[in-house]
């Protein structure tokens, strides 16, 4: 595209990509879905207010915070939840605190936490999993 002079519009657009970060953070894992999900008497609550999350995205249960001993599909639950925003045509970033941090620690390194930030500020919905371990 920067190599043809009459394509002005494409390379302003390509330069336009790269200022916003050309990589998209991070998306759900599509193996898991919110409809999947077995709901039981334990996680009833947290469930119906991923539902409504859905429903009233960014409204009611803002922020969404589910805890939870380990195994009980706390992960599950949130990829879930993020392909459900996603289908509503929402960019939503979905990752775990590991691999959040370890970015971050990159872009210190490479002087490019503009860009970074950049890249987390552009989706609708931010789905942190283990956020304890930040």
């Amino acid at each position: 595209m920067l190599r043809d002079p009459g394509d002005m519009a494409a390379a302003e657009a390509l330069a336009e990509q790269a200022r916003r970060g050309a990589n998209p953070p991070p998306a759900p894992s599509p193996h898991w879905k919110l409809e999947q999900f077995l709901e039981s008497s334990s996680n009833r609550m947290a469930v119906r207010a991923a539902a409504a999350v859905v429903a009233e995205a960014g409204g009611k249960y803002n922020p969404f915070v589910v805890v939870g001993a380990s195994g009980t599909g706390k992960t599950h639950l949130l990829h879930g939840l993020g392909n459900a925003l996603a289908a509503g045509g929402g960019v939503v970033a979905c990752l775990g605190a590991h691999e959040f941090v370890d970015e971050l620690i990159a872009a210190i390194d490479r002087d490019a936490t503009t860009a970074w930030r950049a890249r987390y500020r552009a989706v609708d919905a931010f789905l942190l999993d283990d956020v304890h371990l930040v």
